[in-house]
């Protein structure tokens, strides 16, 4: 089963706007889950500190970091700060069934590439020993992406079975984030009880992922 909770990751000395709006949104799409906004290190994982002390500066690294450290501990959904969801949380569990493995969306429209924005598993998953290792020593080498898109690659590529992967899009980033994705081609889902309408990109096929 997955936590109900939901984990979002801010670094600054400031909550941003956009950071904020995420918090609303997602207390407004998450069907009575706790939403926690994360603005440090106090729950990263003994075995990534000297990976996060490695990163240095590079932000995006360590939010990769952290992401993987909240979900293992205390296990939830997961999603970047620009990203919005067609459905509610509840919609999409009841639609997907998540079994408590590792769950991704395959809202991006370049196929073959993994994505980190959306994530959820239960505190116990297995392939939780795989990520340990990995962040312990990448075996593809100490790249910007190594903990975000090249672990959940490498992952897919060594374990597949870990992986549980939604039938459909169900999120997106917001193309108005001023850090959002731009130039895709989205398609359109609306939400008639939402009344909303955002991009959500056709799946992908995720058997083969590669950088």
């Amino acid at each position: 089963m997955i936590p109900r909770l939901i984990h979002l990751i801010w670094f600054g000395d400031t909550v941003s706007d956009v950071a904020t709006e995420a918090v609303a949104r997602w207390q407004q799409l998450g069907g009575g889950r706790e939403v926690v906004l994360h603005r440090d290190d106090r729950l990263l994982l003994p075995g990534f500190r000297a990976a996060w002390e490695q990163a240095g500066g590079d932000l995006p690294k360590k939010s990769d970091l952290l992401r993987w450290s909240v979900l293992l501990a205390q296990g939830g959904w997961y999603f970047d700060c620009d990203i919005r969801s067609a459905l509610r949380l509840d919609q999409i569990e009841e639609e997907c069934q998540p079994d408590g493995r590792l769950f991704i969306t395959p809202f991006r429209a370049d196929s073959h590439f993994a994505t980190i924005d959306v994530l959820a598993c239960a505190p116990d998953w297995p392939g939780r020993a795989a990520v340990l290792s990995y962040v312990a020593a990448p075996p593809w080498g100490l790249s910007h992406w190594c903990y975000g898109t090249q672990l959940l690659s490498w992952l897919s590529l060594y374990h597949e079975d870990q992986l549980d992967i939604a039938p459909d899009a169900y999120c997106a980033s917001d193309p108005a984030c001023p850090f959002g994705r731009r130039g895709r081609q989205p398609v359109t889902r609306a939400d008639d009880n939402l009344n909303v309408s955002l991009a959500c990109y056709p799946p992908c096929n995720y058997g083969d992922m590669h950088l």
